[in-house]
């Protein structure tokens, strides 16, 4: 079974919150969530079930790289797709489902949209 699990960005404090679980937010105080949960000033982030080849959870907003071959390199940002009831990696150039199972072990967090916005430019 996936764990269930998001982290949050606090864009008024500019800070991304450790991941927790929904155990977590009801029963101690989640840092960055101050007051009420759902407001336009708190991205929520929730965990896609995944890790890369270093343990590292991924998470939406998480800019991932991987490789399938010598000369095939690819990054994007993980999104959810709401129509498609998935997450998947959104670059510039293509729309793709996130690596399949056999790839995933070649990818790895190179960070978020939040705290990396310079690694979009790449």
């Amino acid at each position: 079974m996936r764990e269930i699990k998001f982290r949050v960005y606090n864009k008024t404090q500019a800070k991304m919150s450790a991941p927790f679980t929904l155990i977590d937010l009801m029963c101690v105080e989640v840092p960055l969530l101050s007051g009420s949960v759902m407001t336009d000033e708190i991205e929520w982030l929730p965990y896609t079930g995944l890790k890369d080849k270093n343990g590292v959870g991924v998470y939406e907003g998480d800019i991932i790289a991987f490789s399938i071959s010598d000369t095939q390199h690819y990054s994007g940002i993980v999104t959810w797709d709401d129509a498609m009831a998935k997450f998947y990696l959104q670059d510039r150039a293509f729309h793709m489902s996130i690596p399949e199972p056999h790839y995933q072990h070649k990818m790895e967090v190179t960070g978020n949209i939040y705290e990396n916005p310079e690694l979009l430019e790449t």
